[in-house]
C-alpha cells in the first residue's frame, strides 16, 4: 500500500495555493473592471458577449469559478493531512493542465481575421499577453506538481528493522557487533530493544471509498461521460468535421480570455470522468479524494447554467424549445445532485485500508504481528521477544554428557554392626590339617570357626528373624536382633 508522504503533500499545498491565488486574481480584475453584477450576469449567460455587447470580455468564467473552488479544497487538505488530500492534489493538477493550456495559443493566435474570441475587437496586448503569460507559468508547475506527486509515494506503513540476536538489525553475513557468542547459550549484555509502535488509529489510516460511493460515482461519472460523447457526436453531426474541428482549437468560440472551447471541455471531462470511475470502481486510496476533486471542478457551472434556464424561462416557452434543451437540463440536473451526493459521501468517513497484505508461510515476520507456529525464538532472549528474524544465525546450548550417580562409599550412619563368620546359609568350609611346622611359622593353631545361625534371613546384615512376616518392606525402624540362647 502506497500513500503521498508529509513533504510531498505539503509541496503539492504550496502549488495549489499559487494556482488558486492565479485564478483569484483574474476574478478581482473582472470585478473591478465590470462589475460584480454584469460578472454575475456574463458568468449566468443572462448577458452575452461579443463584438456588439455593452460588456467588456471578461477574463474568467463559470469554469472558473469551479476551478478556484477545487484549488482552495486542494489546498486546505494538504495543509491539514487529510487523507483525500493526494486524490485533491492529482485532479488540481489535471484539471489546472487542461484548463490553462489552451489559453496559450488562443491569445497568440487571435486576430481580426481569424478571430478566436467573440469579441473581434479584443485586443491583446494588454490583458491577453499577461494571461498566456501567466498561463503558460501555471502549466508548467502543473508538471512539475505531477513530478512532485509521483515521487513522493512511499510503502505505508513503513516497517522497522527487527532487532536480532544482539540488539541490532539481523543481517545475513554480518558479524555481532559484540564479539561471537558465549558458549551454553549465555549471551552478551544487550542494549535495550526500542518499543514497538502503536498501530494507528482508524482516522489514521488510509481510507478506500464506501460501498455507496462506489455505486454513486460509477452511475454519476458513466452518465456524465455518456452526456459529454453525445454532445460531440450531435455537433459532428450536426456541423460537420470542419466546424467539429475549429471548435476543439477554439476558434471564434470563446466568451472569456482564460475560457476553453466547448469541445475542448467536453473531451477534458470526459477523460476525468472516465478516471474518477475508475478509480471508484477499484476502491483505490486516491478515489474518495480525485472524485471530490472532479465534482467540485463540475458543480459551479451546472449550477449557472441551471439557474439561467430556470431565470429566463427557457423551458416554459410554449413551443420553439429545441430538444437539445431538454438534454442540457437534463445533464445539469443529474450533475448537481449527483455532485452534492458525491460530496456528502466524500465528507463522510471511508473505510480504513489494510496496512498490508496478510501473511503467508515462508514470509518474514512484521512488527505487530502474531507469531506462527514453528518459527524460531531467539536463544537466550527475554520471554515474549518474539522470534528471531529470518538469516539471522541461530545458536543453541551445547549439550553435556551424562554422568550417573555414584554410591557413596561411607558406611551408613544406623547400620548394625555385621557378623563375623560367612554368612547365613553358606556351605560349611572344610578343615584343612596343619601341616608340620607350621605352627611355628603361623602361630597358634586358629579356632574352629563358630557354627552358622539357624535359619536364613533376607541379608542386608541382618540376623534371621524369629517370624518372618510376608513378603515385602514395610515402613518402620529394623527389627531388634535376637535375644542370647539359653
Amino acid at each position: 500500500m502506497r500513500v503521498l508522504t508529509k513533504g510531498a503533500r505539503v509541496t503539492g499545498g504550496v502549488f495549489s495555493l499559487l494556482f488558486a491565488l492565479h485564478t483569484l486574481l483574474w476574478m478581482v480584475r473582472d470585478v473591478s473592471e465590470l462589475g460584480a453584477g454584469d460578472l454575475w450576469d456574463v458568468w449566468t449567460g443572462a448577458v452575452p458577449t461579443g463584438t456588439a455587447s455593452a460588456v467588456e470580455l471578461p477574463a474568467t468564467s463559470a469554469t472558473d469559478l469551479g476551478l478556484l473552488l477545487l484549488q482552495l479544497a486542494a489546498t486546505f487538505a494538504a495543509f491539514t493531512g487529510a487523507w483525500a488530500a493526494g486524490g485533491l492534489l492529482a485532479s488540481t493538477a489535471a484539471l489546472t493542465f487542461a484548463f490553462r493550456l489552451p489559453v496559450i495559443w488562443h491569445v497568440m493566435l487571435h486576430s481580426g481575421t481569424d478571430p478566436f474570441y467573440l469579441d473581434r475587437s479584443f485586443e491583446t496586448d494588454g490583458a491577453g499577453n499577461t494571461a498566456a503569460g501567466t498561463s503558460l507559468l501555471v502549466t508548467l508547475l502543473c508538471l512539475a506538481l505531477a513530478v512532485v506527486l509521483l515521487a513522493g509515494i512511499r510503502p505505508w506503513p513503513r516497517t522497522q528493522a527487527q532487532p536480532g540476536p544482539w540488539g541490532t538489525a539481523a543481517v545475513p553475513g554480518q558479524a555481532p557487533p559484540f564479539g561471537a557468542p558465549q558458549p551454553y547459550g549465555m549471551q552478551p549484555p544487550q542494549p535495550p530493544a526500542p518499543p514497538y509502535p502503536e498501530p494507528p488509529l482508524p482516522s489514521e489510516t488510509p481510507q478506500r471509498p464506501v460501498g455507496a460511493h462506489v455505486a454513486v460515482a460509477a452511475v454519476y461519472f458513466g452518465l456524465t461521460v455518456l452526456f459529454n460523447i453525445g454532445w460531440n457526436i450531435y455537433l459532428f453531426a450536426e456541423a460537420g468535421a470542419g466546424i467539429w474541428v475549429r471548435s476543439f482549437t477554439g476558434a471564434t468560440s470563446l466568451n472569456a480570455i482564460l475560457g476553453v472551447s466547448a469541445v475542448w471541455g467536453w473531451l477534458t471531462m470526459i477523460a476525468a470522468g472516465g478516471a474518477a470511475a475508475v478509480l471508484a470502481l477499484t476502491r483505490g486510496l486516491s478515489a474518495r479524494g480525485f472524485t471530490l476533486g472532479v465534482v467540485l471542478a463540475e458543480l459551479p457551472p451546472a449550477l449557472l447554467g441551471l439557474w439561467n434556464q430556470v431565470a429566463s424561462g427557457t423551458l416554459l416557452k410554449s413551443g420553439g424549445t429545441a430538444a437539445i434543451t431538454y438534454f442540457s437540463f437534463a445533464y445539469e440536473v443529474i450533475t448537481l445532485v449527483g455532485g452534492v451526493a458525491l460530496l456528502v459521501l466524500t465528507l463522510r468517513p471511508g473505510v480504513p485500508a489494510q496496512p498490508g497484505a496478510a501473511t503467508h508461510p515462508g514470509a518474514p515476520m512484521q512488527q505487530g504481528m502474531p507469531m506462527q507456529q514453528g518459527m524460531p525464538m531467539q536463544q537466550g532472549a527475554p520471554f515474549g521477544a518474539g522470534p528471531a528474524p529470518y538469516g539471522a544465525p541461530q545458536h543453541q546450548a551445547q549439550p553435556q554428557p551424562y554422568a550417573p550417580p555414584q554410591p557413596s562409599s561411607a558406611p551408613h550412619p544406623y547400620a548394625p554392626p555385621q557378623p563375623s563368620g560367612p554368612p547365613p546359609g553358606a556351605p560349611p568350609q572344610p578343615q584343612v590339617p596343619p601341616q608340620p611346622g607350621a605352627a611355628d611359622q603361623q602361630g597358634p593353631p586358629a579356632s574352629p570357626p563358630s557354627p552358622p545361625p539357624s535359619g536364613s534371613g533376607p541379608g542386608y546384615g541382618y540376623p534371621p528373624q524369629q517370624n518372618p512376616g510376608p513378603p515385602g518392606g514395610s515402613f518402620g525402624p529394623p527389627p531388634s536382633p535376637p535375644g542370647p540362647a539359653s
